[in-house]
């Protein structure tokens, strides 16, 4: 099972969920006051308790991105990164099933809102593999040398950004059915 805790694969997770929880955090700051809105609307809090989590969650967010690089933290943080994707994912998740898949997830603030999906759950169950991973490293796994950092660092970024681009593709192409609708009802006038 130590073959789980390769150091390259630890690094690995480290970065991409240090960069996960430092983008979330940083770009729900700059909206916060739209985000507190987002965390109402998923309606699973009680009302007096949304808004102070919204604004708490962003520095959670952020403290938490800045610990998982602290090798002698990592089981701590790895499990509450866990625990965060696991509450993330179950809000989703029940809003699904409540048949409420066209409000915004507030998971990265783009500018365009991304609707709840089950894509979601299952990226936030991947993350939740490689935290799980972070907690449960033990003590004595090997020390990753300078090439597993380099390795590890680069591989992290290009799931980054490929993630990124995805979810540029996939908000993209969720409004070309409402511009070619809203296209078509401006020629319908027109022709009128």
């Amino acid at each position: 099972m130590t073959y789980l805790h390769d150091p390259t694969l630890v690094v690995y997770g480290q970065v991409l969920l240090a960069l996960v929880f430092s983008v979330a955090g940083a770009q729900k700051l700059r909206q916060r006051e739209e985000f507190v809105g987002i965390v109402r609307n998923f309606r699973i809090l009680p009302p007096r308790v949304a808004e102070p989590a919204a604004r708490l969650l962003p520095f959670a967010e952020l403290a938490l991105a800045a610990a998982l690089l602290v090798p002698t933290l990592l089981q701590v943080t790895g499990g509450v990164a866990f625990l965060l994707l696991a509450i993330f994912s179950l809000a989703v998740a029940v809003n699904l099933v409540r048949g409420r898949q066209n409000i915004d997830c507030g998971c990265f603030r783009t500018g365009a809102g991304q609707h709840l999906s089950w894509w979601m759950v299952a990226r936030n169950l991947g993350l939740m593999g490689l935290a799980l991973l972070l907690a449960t490293k033990p003590a004595t796994a090997a020390a990753p040398g300078l090439l597993d950092l380099i390795t590890a660092s680069l591989a992290a970024a290009v799931t980054a950004l490929l993630y990124v681009a995805a979810t540029q593709i996939r908000v993209a192409a969720s409004l070309i059915p409402a511009a070619a609708h809203a296209h078509a009802h401006h020629h319908e006038v027109k022709s009128s």
